[in-house]
């Protein structure tokens, strides 16, 4: 298995200031298995890589592709402690953003060509 692909989940919940059980209940698995797919012990499924690029505001892509920089949206929360709740409306927030940058990227190449 790639091994960048667990190690790019890992900056991303270190980013995002998450704990790993944080993160494994909001993907509902055990914290053993998100450890064990940082390490690159385990493959994840694409479900679940889908869920965390909306939950981290960032596009699939950056899990296939090496050359891609990781550059999550950035998010100001005054909570002390993240909720299974705020991180499901964190993704929500983030799917929406991530779907208005492809749109408007797609109006800027039809306006430009």
């Amino acid at each position: 298995m790639n091994n960048n692909v667990g190690i790019k989940i890992k900056m991303l919940r270190e980013q995002a200031g998450l704990r790993q059980n944080q993160v494994a209940a909001y993907l509902n698995v055990d914290q053993s298995y998100l450890s064990k797919i940082e390490k690159g012990e385990r493959v994840i499924a694409v479900d679940l890589l889908e869920r965390l690029s909306e939950l981290y505001g960032c596009d699939l892509a950056i899990f296939e592709n090496d050359d891609i920089d990781v550059r999550p949206i950035q998010l100001a929360l005054r909570a002390k402690e993240i909720t299974l709740e705020d991180m499901n409306i964190i993704a929500e927030v983030n799917h929406i953003a991530s779907n208005s940058r492809y749109m408007a990227k797609l109006l800027g190449e039809t306006s430009n060509g």
